[in-house]
């Protein structure tokens, strides 16, 4: 996660605290927490809506999770809320894009825990991403 941590440290690891309220943060090793936002909407295993902060200011990250028909995830990302940077944009989709695959790569494992049959392990496999940073 070093490359897409707020902290910098190489040693983060990010927490989403289960259920609508929870928190979603960064850690490292020593205790420090990162806030990155919170979760707005848990309904498990279909669907996870998160504030997710760039900067200072709130946007909406929704990540929807479907069996997909060769026994993997298809998981959706659609993160909303950039037409509150005007201008500015370009600059805070930067800000965020280097958490993304971070992101990414820790919700694909969650949604085949749970989705896919617990027996098989965890397939860490994303048959499809949506959602553009632009957007």
């Amino acid at each position: 996660m070093a490359a897409h941590s707020v902290s910098g440290h190489r040693d983060a690891v990010l927490v989403i605290e289960p259920g609508a309220g929870g928190r979603v943060y960064e850690r490292t090793a020593d205790g420090r927490e990162f806030p990155w936002g919170r979760v707005l909407g848990w309904e498990p295993p279909g669907r996870l809506l998160c504030e997710w902060l760039v900067g200072d200011t709130a946007t909406e990250l929704e990540v929807r999770f479907t069996a997909g028909g060769d026994g993997g995830t298809v998981v959706e990302i659609e993160h909303r809320g950039w037409e509150q940077f005007g201008e500015a944009a370009d600059a805070a989709c930067e800000l965020i894009a280097r958490r993304r695959a971070a992101v990414h790569s820790h919700l694909v494992m969650a949604a085949d825990a749970t989705v896919s049959d617990p027996r098989r392990g965890v397939r860490g496999e994303s048959r499809r991403a949506s959602g553009d940073l632009s957007d």
